[in-house]
């Protein structure tokens, strides 16, 4: 059933200053990882940040312990 309202969609979804300047942090300086953002009713309730660091052998140390 249509009730006329949207659900879900990023224009129900308030956004402060304060959580673009949060969104934009978390992405700051962020190489390899991913930033999850939770809306609960519309709200944004927290935000996660996942950060990869990538470790790069040397081929010397390669071959020595083949």
């Amino acid at each position: 059933m249509d009730n006329g309202k949207t659900t879900g969609s990023v224009r129900d979804t308030q956004l402060s200053d304060d959580d673009l300047e949060a969104i934009k942090v978390s992405l700051s300086g962020l190489r390899f990882g991913s930033v999850n953002i939770s809306v609960q009713d519309g709200i944004i309730i927290q935000i996660e940040r996942t950060e990869k660091h990538r470790i790069r052998r040397s081929p010397k140390l390669n071959s020595e312990n083949a």
